[in-house]
């Protein structure tokens, strides 16, 4: 008889393993996606060290204040923009958004913006760096960029950011579509000249 309620219990230990691993598995991955969702949280607020590039020796001046993406991405969007620029004739400054900057925007012939986007969420740092900026009838490109490259919810909030008087022209760029961004970036700059 012994032997046979052996037997009969062992289903329910087999049974209540399986539970309490799923019940561990489930704790892990909550723990996981709560540390993602923080460390996306944090990346998205946080205000870089100002660390300024200038490059190429045009006449005309440019400026980019980008927040970087977590990967490389924004900083290779964000120097093919400078590219055009510099193949344009300008001497384009780039940087980071900062309270500490004293940029004087009407000094530029374009300013560049952009932005890693984050859960659908552009940027607040940038976000409160371009709203103390006081400037009328520029030549503004915002370039919002994430893995969604049909939504333009980014682009519309902003250019809500930014005087009316200004030409606002964006695009999201999605990393694997770096050639049409570029050949965009391109008629974007020659309609300005």
């Amino acid at each position: 008889d012994h032997m046979k309620e052996t037997k009969k219990g062992s289903p329910i230990k087999i049974i209540l393993k399986i539970i309490i691993g799923l019940v561990c598995a489930g704790i892990l991955v909550l723990v996981v996606g709560i540390g993602s969702l923080a460390y996306m949280v944090t990346s998205i607020n946080k205000e870089y060290k100002s660390d300024e590039v200038i490059q190429g020796e045009g006449e005309k001046k440019a400026l980019i204040i980008y927040e970087p993406s977590r990967t490389n991405a924004g900083e290779d969007i964000t120097q093919s923009i400078a590219k055009v620029l510099e193949e344009k004739g300008y001497t384009v400054t780039i940087n980071y958004p900062s309270q500490d900057l004293d940029y004087n925007w009407e000094d530029y012939n374009v300013i560049a913006l952009g932005s890693a986007v984050f859960m659908g969420q552009v940027s607040p740092v940038l976000k409160e760096y371009v709203e103390k900026q006081k400037v009328e009838n520029k030549h503004i490109f915002l370039y919002p960029m994430g893995a969604d490259g049909k939504s333009t919810v980014e682009v519309e909030e902003m250019t809500s950011w930014i005087d009316e008087s200004n030409d606002v022209v964006g695009k999201k760029c999605v990393v694997k579509d770096t050639a049409e961004f570029d050949d965009f970036v391109k008629a974007t700059i020659d309609s300005w000249e």
